[in-house]
């Protein structure tokens, strides 16, 4: 939980034996999409490009580092989509702007002074959101995972070079399931 309670607070559960929070990505996406909104009408563009960061990580399932690249490209050419090798060692994928996001923000977020860190981002994650960073990359996976989508694919959509990770969230996200809908029989 963020140290105090912030309007852009994302509600998580902690994963027992784990860092990562358990993370509802249709929430996180509204939260941090209101937070840079926000923060672009209140032209705190600092704040709003550390928003952008993790919208951007957050709509493809990526590590903070590759975001904080990908990030940088999409603001510098002023793009929705792009491609970006892999930071750790697996294939390119392309990296995909929310449609929802104005064109004209990214232009805008050109108007921060200073480019954030990584740890910059980590920390305005926490204290913003109530969440680490990696949450947002496993939401991602744990959304795709309940929707149907195979493992396989969802590693490429990632950047997972194993299936080990992306089976472990997506068996965990069907047994959920699974039980929540044996529980539900029961009611009826």
């Amino acid at each position: 939980m963020a140290t105090k309670s912030t309007p852009y607070e994302i509600k998580h559960q902690d994963i027992p034996g784990s860092y990562a929070k358990n993370v509802n990505f249709e929430e996180a996406f509204k939260k941090i999409f209101r937070a840079l909104r926000d923060h672009i009408e209140d032209k705190k563009y600092n704040k709003a490009l550390k928003d952008f960061i993790l919208l951007v990580q957050l709509a493809n399932g990526m590590r903070i580092s590759e975001a904080i690249e990908a990030t940088k490209k999409i603001i510098e050419n002023e793009t929705y989509e792009l491609q970006l090798e892999a930071l750790k060692g697996g294939e390119a994928r392309i990296v995909r702007v929310p449609p929802q996001v104005p064109r004209n923000w990214i232009t805008k977020l050109k108007k921060a002074d200073r480019w954030p860190s990584k740890d910059a981002v980590i920390m305005y994650c926490k204290r913003t959101f109530g969440v680490n960073t990696h949450a947002l990359r496993h939401a991602f996976i744990t959304y795709l995972a309940r929707k149907g989508v195979s493992p396989q694919l969802i590693a490429k959509l990632t950047g997972h070079r194993k299936l080990d990770m992306i089976l472990t969230y997506t068996s965990k996200a069907r047994a959920e399931d699974i039980h929540k809908k044996i529980l539900e029989e029961l009611e009826g």
